[in-house]
């Protein structure tokens, strides 16, 4: 069974593909799996180990009557004819696509060649290219019960897939072999798969007006991306904090296990782990055009399972009496994260494998 998998353009794309590829391996033997994604350096780096992958030059939509708008026509078209002429050499049972630009030509070439096509939405508000995709998809899934309402045609809930190395460990555990204080209160600051500038420097102006008394007993793991994250570690140990800086990290078990507090954007697969090892989520959304993490973090935030706030707000007295009273607050950082932890159920990739393996058992059935 051939089954080709888009997911290219953020680790939040990439990460669901590579769970969904990994199930499928465990449940059939004869899955071969074919990754289309974007050119950019992220997604060699994540998905490199995979058997095959295939890169389309494919880039977000910009405004309509934008100057970009025709070359985004062009490069679409032709990664649609890139994608068609991959495909019609390599046979595929069913098509899978996973959000983003890079899955508009896979989709389309799944319903020209008259296979099965299944696309997953992650956010609470479905992305443009979702939403079109829809109108000719065999089957869609959500990750939240309330996206439902914006598609035409019936869906179904099958949570986001986690992958494959998030297992917990013991915090103390997590920390030591991070190299951190077994007993210190941990944060775990991150701005998405590449990091975020605003974020970083916004977190280290915090630091330097965090009294030196309440920061003896407490430590960072910061994700800060490859730009930053000399310089991120350079004024931290400036300011004599117990940090861990890393531009990107593979451990991820690790350092959620190691947190009591995560301080992150609001991607749909971030508050997923988050939610899956039960953290305490501090969210600061990404202000973009369609805003799918503001969407994201308000609704959370409106069932009191997270606390949201703006980017500017985060170099602040406010948000540093914040951090202070969960550290002190056991009970209210439990409420905090069980509610998380409802509204995000921890649903393996299996789900999402079986759907896709009974579509192209039906395929079978129908050729047949």
């Amino acid at each position: 069974m051939k089954v080709v998998i888009a997911c290219g353009g953020s680790g939040g794309h990439l990460y669901p593909g590579l769970s969904l590829a990994a199930t499928l391996r465990e449940q059939r033997k004869d899955v071969e799996t074919i990754f289309v994604v974007t050119r950019k350096p992220l997604d060699r780096k994540i998905v490199g180990k995979e058997k095959m992958v295939l890169a389309l030059p494919v880039v977000g939509m910009p405004p309509i009557f934008s100057w970009r708008f025709p070359i985004f026509l062009i490069q679409l078209t032709y990664s649609f004819m890139l994608c068609l002429a991959w495909m019609i050499r390599i046979h595929p049972d069913i098509f899978v696509g996973f959000g983003g630009y890079v899955s508009g030509p896979v989709i389309l070439t799944g319903v020209l060649l008259r296979k099965p096509t299944f696309i997953h939405e992650e956010n609470l508000v479905p992305g443009r290219a979702n939403l079109f995709l829809s109108r000719w998809a065999t089957r869609v899934g959500v990750a939240f019960e309330e996206t439902q309402k914006f598609f035409r045609r019936p869906v179904i809930h099958v949570g986001n897939p986690l992958r494959k190395d998030l297992a917990p460990l013991q915090p103390a555990e997590a920390r030591e072999a991070l190299g951190l204080k077994r007993d210190h209160f941990t944060l775990l600051v991150m701005g998405g798969s590449q990091g975020a500038h605003r974020l970083n420097r916004a977190m280290v102006e915090l630091f330097e007006r965090f009294p030196h008394r309440e920061r003896a007993d407490l430590q960072l793991i910061h994700l800060a991306g490859e730009k930053d994250a000399l310089w991120v570690e350079e004024r931290y140990r400036s300011l004599e904090v117990i940090a861990r800086v890393y531009p990107f990290l593979q451990r991820m078990g690790e350092a959620y296990s190691a947190a009591d507090l995560v301080i992150a954007r609001g991607g749909a697969m971030t508050i997923t782990e988050i939610a899956h090892f039960r953290k305490v989520a501090l969210l600061v959304p990404l202000a973009l055009a369609r805003n799918h993490q503001g969407e994201n973090v308000r609704y959370l935030a409106r069932h009191g399972a997270c606390l949201c706030y703006e980017e500017e707000s985060i170099a602040t007295e406010s948000f540093l009496r914040e951090i202070l009273s969960l550290k002190k607050d056991d009970a209210r950082r439990k409420v905090l994260s069980e509610t998380l932890a409802s509204l995000c159920p921890n649903r393996s990739a299996g789900r999402l494998a079986q759907e896709v393996i009974a579509l192209t058992q039906k395929e079978t059935a129908h050729v047949a």
